[in-house]
């Protein structure tokens, strides 16, 4: 999904869902992003993928920008020794869930990237942009848990950036 989606809230949520209902030890999260898990020395890759998945361990490795760890041209095949690192992991760490985020077409090219992926990975979420209505609903609700409510003309200054902002993307 673009970014603002929820993507990165859906993994704390899973973290925790998996914590309450026993499947995680911890139900912590650990964000990184593919210069987190890739070095640019031979086996220094495997290391730095390792100390995250260590790190991560019973609870959730999220990968922003995971499609970065599918790299044509990568010389040295950096990245892709970070995705068999992860993939040992998948097969290997049950108190360990990996969430690889990204945009959708570049997500979908590093799926077909290695055949492993696709076969570990149980489900696959798109996440939908929010309406200008739905980021005014979301908006109300934080507001709301601070004891405030927007003006009217908050609101249509709002709208005005919202739309203006969706134009300009």
């Amino acid at each position: 999904g673009n970014p603002g989606t929820g993507k990165t809230t859906a993994a704390r949520l899973l973290g925790q869902l998996h914590y309450e209902v026993g499947t995680l030890s911890k139900g912590h999260i650990v964000e990184v992003s593919a210069k987190d898990l890739i070095a640019n020395v031979i086996g220094g890759t495997a290391l730095k993928t390792g100390t995250k998945v260590a790190e991560a361990i019973g609870g959730v490795l999220f990968i922003d920008e995971a499609y970065k760890l599918f790299e044509k041209g990568d010389r040295h095949n950096f990245a892709s020794q970070s995705v068999t690192e992860l993939l040992t992991a998948m097969e290997n760490e049950p108190d360990l869930v990996i969430v690889f985020a990204g945009y959708k077409e570049p997500m979908e090219q590093l799926l077909k990237s290695n055949p492993g992926l696709p076969r570990r990975i149980r489900y696959v979420l798109e996440t939908a942009d929010q309406t200008t209505s739905e980021l005014i609903q979301i908006l109300d609700l934080q507001l709301a848990q601070h004891g405030q409510v927007m003006t009217s003309a908050a609101r249509q200054l709002f709208k005005s950036k919202v739309v203006e902002n969706k134009n300009t993307t």
